[in-house]
């Protein structure tokens, strides 16, 4: 049966989401196309898109807050996507807007209906596309490839069909004839051809080293296939296991990295620090809440998650969803955001260990949470301000986490500091967590750092020591374990580098994990 083909257009900030939406699409058997996995080496990329557009059976377009606003190639294909439609009987289902968190739709897709794969609504809207993808296809005599269990946009709650998991993070290359790649060939005799392709394939390596350049300051006006920006993205729901963040104004780190494989192909990416010499704590104007003496500290090399834990890795390692996570420490409570790319949250330091423990015995490797001071040393990323860089830029945190920006502080100086009425605020605002990666790294290419969730650390909470330390693990007792970083909840000085907390019991925990360098 000949495959219903779907070309997803996208903005260069909007890939993870777009990416897993692919491989979901394939997972219910259609035939979805993307520029990044789909476009072979050497093809020329505009004359291939406007083909693939015209060749496709539906034109879904993703839009996002950071899209929308933008001129680029998404509004050109857009355009193309509406020439197209005018050849096809008014009656069919072609145009199918997808909105990836609160945005406005561009002007020239009002008079369609959206699909809103963001917020608590996202599993049902995730529904909805499918049955108008089914519909659609039966206007024009095709069905989907197969079946089987449906692929939940909440990456939990409806399990995949397992001859496709595998496939989330491998993808077969689309047969050339399924949208019609070999048409181009015979309008042109070979050596045409042959000098076509080598021209293509030049053009490509001009454009990469032009973005190389660009990285390093060398150049600023060479843009690659998509157009690059350093502002912060809003994926859905769909995100897969975290990618490296294409969309930085710094230059990546080179910092070597190495990936654990879990269970169902699910992967979590460790970043190896180099040992070093820091001031942990910072002066008391910064704005303490606690003890947080500046002293010398000394820590060993150590690997650190590059995220912090997915509620997808969660799921992987502990045999157990997000959202039984989330009721069995928050009864009645709605949950705030839930999806395979968003960190797990609500999680003990007892279930943090838990995790640890189980994936240590799996991995044959020693992994625990953080000391108080390799988190630190690995948030500040050598740097000596209260934020490791822009906070805005590096974090969801109060002012920014919700539908519109708020001035935290300010409500929280407006509220008279009373905890109740503040998170009342929030939570009108719609506050809550994000899918982690879409903020820019720190130094070390480390993200989330400050903000949307806080994380668990090994130590007791105690008083600093005013001596050199080395490798410090904190108290040997205490009464409650160290949380840093800040969340989603918190404002602007509750998310610096030097910040502690305590509790066990708040709904903004996550955490991420550590491993020894010295392990086998």
């Amino acid at each position: 049966m000949e495959p219903i083909r779907i070309f997803l257009s996208y903005a260069h900030e909007d890939y993870r989401a777009v990416r897993s939406l692919h491989a979901r699409l394939e997972a219910e058997g259609y035939r979805p196309w993307i520029d990044k996995v789909d476009l072979l080496p050497g093809e020329v990329f505009a004359v291939v898109i406007q083909q693939v557009i015209r060749k496709s059976d539906f034109f879904i377009i993703c839009l996002s807050s950071q899209s929308v606003a933008k001129r680029s190639f998404l509004q050109r294909e857009i355009n193309t996507a509406l020439d197209a439609r005018e050849e096809k009987l008014a009656t069919d289902l072609y145009i199918i807007p997808v909105r990836l968190n609160e945005c406005e739709i561009p002007d020239q897709l009002k008079s369609l209906h959206t699909v809103d794969l963001f917020g608590n609504e996202a599993e049902e809207e995730w529904s909805k596309l499918l049955r108008a993808l089914r519909k659609g296809a039966k206007r024009i005599g095709k069905a989907p490839l197969h079946t089987g269990e449906m692929a939940s946009p909440m990456g939990a709650s409806i399990p995949r069909a397992k001859s496709n998991a595998p496939e989330m993070y491998r993808h077969q290359p689309l047969h050339r004839q399924d949208y019609g790649h070999n048409e181009i060939s015979p309008m042109f005799l070979p050596p045409i051809v042959k000098a076509i392709t080598v021209l293509g394939g030049l053009v490509l390596l001009l454009i990469l080293v032009g973005v190389l350049m660009k990285q390093y300051g060398i150049l600023k006006d060479i843009s690659p296939t998509k157009e690059d920006s350093a502002a912060p993205k809003v994926i859905s729901s769909l995100a897969p296991t975290p990618l490296p963040s294409p969309s930085t104004s710094r230059p990546p780190s080179s910092l070597p990295t190495f990936t654990e494989n879990l269970s169902n192909g699910v992967k979590l990416e460790m970043v190896n620090l180099p040992g070093g010499s820091f001031t942990m704590g910072a002066p008391e104007k910064e704005g303490w809440i606690g003890d947080e003496t500046p002293h010398r500290v000394t820590v060993s090399s150590f690997a650190i998650g590059k995220f912090e834990i997915t509620q997808e890795q969660w799921q992987a390692v502990m045999g157990i969803t997000a959202r039984d996570q989330w009721e069995k420490n928050n009864t009645g409570k709605p949950m705030p955001a839930e999806g395979s790319n968003y960190p797990v949250y609500a999680v003990s330091w007892d279930d943090a260990q838990r995790f640890c423990k189980i994936l240590s015995q799996s991995s044959k490797r020693d992994y625990q949470l953080p000391t108080e001071a390799e988190w630190e040393y690995a948030c500040r990323a050598r740097t000596k301000e209260a934020h490791a860089g822009d906070l805005d830029k590096m974090a969801w945190y109060g002012n920014n986490s919700g539908s519109v920006p708020i001035d935290a502080l300010d409500i929280w100086k407006k509220v008279n500091r009373e905890l109740a009425k503040y998170r009342e605020r929030l939570s009108l605002n719609k506050n809550r967590p994000h899918p982690v990666g879409q903020k820019q790294p720190n130094r070390f290419g480390l993200f989330d750092m400050h903000g949307n969730v806080l994380e668990w650390c090994r130590d007791w909470y105690g008083p600093y020591p005013k001596t050199p330390q080395e490798n410090p693990t904190g108290p040997k007792t205490g009464k409650d374990h160290v949380l840093r970083g800040g969340s989603w909840f918190n404002y602007e000085s509750f998310c610096r580098s030097a910040i502690r907390y305590t509790g066990e019991d708040d709904d903004k925990i996550g955490f991420r994990v550590v491993q020894s360098l010295k392990s086998p």
